[in-house]
């Protein structure tokens, strides 16, 4: 996980909006030890390099959450809302989307803004529900709607894709199998032949 990515956020998204009030509190929510000491990390390298205008400081606080929503939801109200963060940064994968849908439904209904940098699913996408909800990654539909219209505009008669084993891997699979099968029609696109190769990298030293 690249935490560069964290601190041009962090620093994008705060600065416009900064008033004479400070500290300026960050939530973060996140499923390992590593990654929440990873962003504590970066909010103090923000405050040591004066990426920030004068007199304006940041102070983050975290927890780590499981798959329970239910859980989730407790921990999210009692230790991250209290603090009256101006942002919440969420780092949670596919196990815990259930989690992370509760979190982005709660902040949303508080006006907070939450910045995703780790989910695809486009189940996000409903404004209606994660109203204040943005993310640094695409979801699987829109890379796999890139595919079918790089197909079309070369008139592509073959197409090989690679995807990893995994969750991540079947997910952008089976996105794009989703479109193939919805522009068969209006493109002439058809798959004929479907092959799942598992890929072995080997390191000589």
């Amino acid at each position: 996980m690249c935490w560069i990515k964290v601190q041009i956020v962090l620093v994008l998204f705060i600065t416009p909006i900064v008033t004479s009030q400070t500290p300026f509190v960050i939530g973060g929510a996140f499923e390992s030890k590593k990654d929440r000491d990873d962003f504590h990390k970066a909010i103090h390298n923000i405050n040591q390099n004066n990426a920030l205008p004068r007199g304006v400081t940041l102070i983050g606080v975290s927890s780590i959450f499981t798959d329970n929503p239910l859980n989730a939801t407790m921990e999210l109200c009692q230790r991250i809302v209290p603090k009256k963060v101006a942002a919440l940064i969420m780092c949670l994968s596919k196990p815990n989307r259930l989690s992370a849908m509760s979190i982005s439904n709660i902040i949303g209904s508080l006006e907070i803004p939450v910045v995703d940098i780790v989910t695809r699913s486009n189940l996000f996408d409903d404004r209606n529900i994660h109203n204040t909800y943005m993310r640094n990654v695409p979801p699987y539909t829109d890379q796999a709607q890139v595919w079918i219209d790089l197909i079309g505009h070369y008139r592509w008669s073959s197409v090989v894709t690679v995807t990893s084993r995994d969750d991540a891997g079947r997910s952008m699979l089976n996105a794009f199998m989703r479109l193939v099968n919805d522009s068969s029609s209006r493109m002439g696109i058809r798959v004929c032949h479907i092959y799942v190769f598992t890929i072995y990298f080997l390191f000589g030293f």
